[in-house]
């Protein structure tokens, strides 16, 4: 772990910071780290991250492993703030490179923090964060045997919201998407319109009174997923919210999944279009089964592609020990 006694270069980035300047570099790039890692704000804590990966590369102290240990750095900030790790994938590496390049000879990070976030603007990265969060937080009381009530609900909608949702003003009044509150307005996607926004507190409020009559009487692994799968369906037509009625749906989806100790479940992304078509699909023939059949197959999927990793590895570490 000592610090590099030589000048260090390479073609990708040029010359690094000089030798002699590295330990007082260092010192203040962990005095900065300790200030943002006092954050409470999450978007802020994982620009902090991207900007120490960047800067501490930059400085690069030893004369090797510069990028891996700066990757460590980032993925700890990240992980004390409870956020999902960010991976440089190799197919990467030019862009991730050039990106690096332009904050060593401009100073600004923009476009290294946009490389990181995927491409996206950072704020784009807000949605992610408070799913993860809100995902944290249905875990921990779907082990308390948290009761559903329209409060609940409404909790895990302003954890979804945090940072991308606020204040909305309609006709019947001012709402705030952010602090979970229900729509005051007629939403509709395409043809489809929802439920009356006078009607969306009784009907929530009759899906809890449901949920909560049946929670503790479905036993097998099929009663308990379809159980699930027919809220999800239930609340997302509903349609409570000004955004997030989707990621809110299956949040309560799997606090069902997680109350009962069973695998949560997920949606690919790129089966969105066919999730969309089976919501449609069982509200046009008033059943539940196109959308617990598209649920399931995501299940299958999803439980292969696990199956699928945990054979690699195994592999792989059987391999390496032959």
């Amino acid at each position: 772990g000592d610090f590099r006694l030589v000048n260090a270069y390479s073609d990708a980035l040029g010359y690094y910071l000089d030798a002699p300047k590295i330990p007082e570099a260092v010192s203040l790039f962990c005095n900065e780290f300790n200030k943002q890692m006092k954050s409470q704000n999450a978007i802020d804590i994982l620009r902090s991250s991207f900007d120490a990966h960047a800067n501490l590369v930059l400085i690069h102290p030893w004369q090797d492993g510069n990028k891996r240990t700066s990757r460590l750095v980032m993925n700890f900030m990240q992980r004390r703030a409870n956020l999902p790790l960010t991976k440089v994938h190799k197919e990467d590496s030019k862009e991730y490179l050039l990106a690096l390049k332009k904050a060593k000879d401009t100073g600004d990070l923009s476009q290294f923090r946009n490389f990181m976030a995927k491409g996206k603007p950072l704020e784009d990265h807000n949605m992610v964060t408070d799913h993860h969060k809100a995902l944290l937080d249905v875990v921990r009381v779907a082990k308390e045997k948290t009761q559903i009530t329209p409060q609940f609900i409404q909790n895990i909608s302003a954890l979804v919201m945090n940072s991308t949702g606020g204040v909305v003003n309609t006709m019947a009044g001012s709402y705030d998407s952010s602090k979970g509150e229900f729509r005051k307005g007629m939403v509709h996607v395409g043809d489809r319109y929802f439920t009356n926004y006078l009607k969306v507190p009784r009907e929530v409020q009759t899906l809890c009174d449901d949920i909560n009559a049946k929670i503790d009487k479905v036993k097998t692994p099929e009663e308990i997923y379809n159980f699930a799968f027919d809220a999800h369906f239930g609340l997302v037509s509903i349609h409570p919210f000004a955004d997030g009625n989707g990621r809110t749906s299956r949040l309560l989806m799997n606090y069902i999944l997680e109350y009962h100790g069973q695998p949560m479940a997920l949606i690919f992304k790129e089966d969105k279009l066919d999730y969309f078509k089976a919501l449609e699909q069982s509200r046009e023939q008033e059943s539940y089964m196109p959308f617990r059949n598209f649920m399931y197959a995501q299940q299958a999927k999803h439980l292969s592609t696990e199956i699928s990793k945990i054979q690699q590895d195994t592999c792989w570490k059987f391999e390496n020990k032959l």
